[in-house]
């Protein structure tokens, strides 16, 4: 706005000024914009173990519960209640430990990544 003002009103002096003042701001942007995604980067390699080592105790806690529904229904079909009752018992016990896995992997990419944890961060700036 500044500029323009500056070229409406023939203030030449003013209008080089808005002009490297602009073309300085711009690389400011880029620079940042490059620091961003640099630091990003980082965060996401210093993540990756431990994000790792939360995600496989959180597919192991998964895969358990379907083999657990299963022999559920096969103990329900043959009227075993002692098995039934042990197999709802180890379904609660499965549930238990899957929230605070998936909870532990949601507060690590939060630590680690930031809020954008899933997103697009360092998609940079509209030039």
């Amino acid at each position: 706005m500044l500029l323009r003002a500056d070229q409406k009103a023939g203030n030449t002096a003013a209008v080089t000024t808005d002009q490297a003042n602009i073309t300085a701001d711009k690389a400011t942007l880029q620079s940042a914009d490059t620091q961003l995604k640099s630091d990003y980067n980082a965060a996401k390699t210093a993540a990756q173990p431990v994000l790792s080592q939360d995600k496989a105790t959180v597919q192991s806690d998964c895969q358990e519960l379907p083999s657990d529904y299963q022999q559920l229904g096969a103990d329900q079909k043959a009227g075993n209640t002692s098995a039934v009752t042990a197999d709802q018992s180890k379904i609660a016990t499965d549930k238990q430990n899957l929230q605070p896995a998936d909870k532990q992997l949601q507060t690590d990419k939060t630590t680690y990544l930031g809020t954008q944890a899933g997103g697009h961060a360092g998609r940079g700036f509209r030039r």
